[in-house]
């Protein structure tokens, strides 16, 4: 067992096994009956397709597999051969590295749900789990209440709701993302491997439940997309600049425009993008982070306005930094920095010229 790079033997600690091949349970992604979902190198099956063409007929009566899997509908799939240069690469085992293959592909599906959906407000969660319903908040969860001695029973109704159908999703909108995620572990550029990683960091977004964690996270996300080593420092006004540059000059793309009405009672303007997410660090870092929490609060609740300018920028982002050839063939963030910097430049001697 490993943690902190020694071994160690606690039963809760993370176990190196370096094989070839997982088989990891999915809960939240349905699939038809008997078939399969490629998303990249990562093979999506129902139960019926695994019975049928991955593992034999001794493992599927095995008691271990029906104490342990009987619930499960969804696996997923991983053969790190696919991958090429893939042995001693992660210091936690093969299965550590897998996972994080199959995290990045969850992430990869989180970005094509949200290129799909309407309004950002819309979510499914895709979880590695073999349980047989999806986790939510206290609050969530079926409970009952009791008035003037009548009986009212809360069910939970969100789990369901949160499943990924195939009519949630935009395949075609990711497919440059799964180049990269498919792309041999040797000669991924560190752009990529930030991209990779940011999605790793999406899926721990999604799974988390205390929506006052997620708020933290994505701005954690957004740090780690810009920061372009451990050295380098900077603050909420730089990456608001970068934004503004991106969105106003580049894109010129509204990405605040299917925010839902009935949570933001005024618009928000992509024009504005700069001091809109400015400020929601700000709270973040002044109140979450130096603990300013209001007593009758609950935790796990959030400035909701504040966790989706975040969600829909980080998605925004990524789209924008894996659609154009030119900009993902970049090396490094520094690289995309320097390009981001060059085209306001660009934008400055054109409207001087114009004036």
């Amino acid at each position: 067992m490993v943690y902190m790079g020694k071994n160690i033997k606690l039963g809760y600690a993370h176990k190196v096994i370096n094989q070839d091949r997982f088989i990891y349970p999915i809960l939240g992604l349905k699939l038809d009956k008997n078939s399969i979902l490629k998303v990249g190198y990562v093979d999506f099956v129902d139960s019926n397709y695994l019975f049928n063409n991955i593992i034999d007929k001794e493992l599927q009566s095995d008691f271990l597999f029906i104490n342990e899997f009987n619930k499960v509908t969804t696996f997923a799939v991983i053969d790190l051969r696919k991958y090429n240069n893939y042995k001693n690469i992660c210091k936690d085992g093969n299965n550590s590295l897998a996972l994080q293959i199959l995290k990045q592909t969850i992430g990869a599906l989180y970005l094509a749900i949200y290129s799909k959906q309407k309004s950002p407000d819309c979510e499914r969660k895709i979880v590695i789990s073999n349980k047989a319903i999806l986790e939510v908040e206290e609050g969530l969860n079926s409970y009952m209440s009791i008035y003037n001695g009548k009986y009212m029973i809360c069910p939970n109704i969100v789990s369901e709701e949160l499943v990924a159908k195939n009519i949630d999703y935009d395949m075609d909108s990711i497919k440059d993302v799964l180049e990269i995620l498919k792309k041999d572990f040797k000669y991924k550029t560190d752009y990529e491997k930030k991209i990779c990683k940011t999605l790793e960091i999406i899926y721990s977004i999604y799974n988390e439940g205390y929506s006052s964690e997620r708020v933290i996270k994505w701005a954690i996300a957004l740090n780690y997309i810009f920061r372009e080593n451990d050295e380098h420092e900077f603050d909420s006004t730089y990456i608001g600049r970068k934004l503004r540059i991106i969105f106003n000059v580049i894109d010129k793309k509204e990405i605040y425009q299917n925010l839902p009405k009935y949570i933001f009672k005024e618009p928000k303007k992509t024009r504005k993008i700069s001091s809109i997410v400015i400020s929601v660090y700000k709270s973040v870092r002044n109140d979450l982070m130096h603990g300013k929490i209001d007593f009758y609060t609950e935790y796990g609740i959030c400035n909701v306005e504040e966790l989706l300018i975040l969600k829909v920028t980080v998605h925004e982002l990524l789209k924008f930094m894996t659609k154009d050839e030119y900009i993902k063939k970049f090396k490094n963030i520094k690289e995309f920095s320097e390009f981001i910097e060059a085209k306001e430049a660009e934008n400055i001697r054109i409207r001087k010229q114009n004036k």
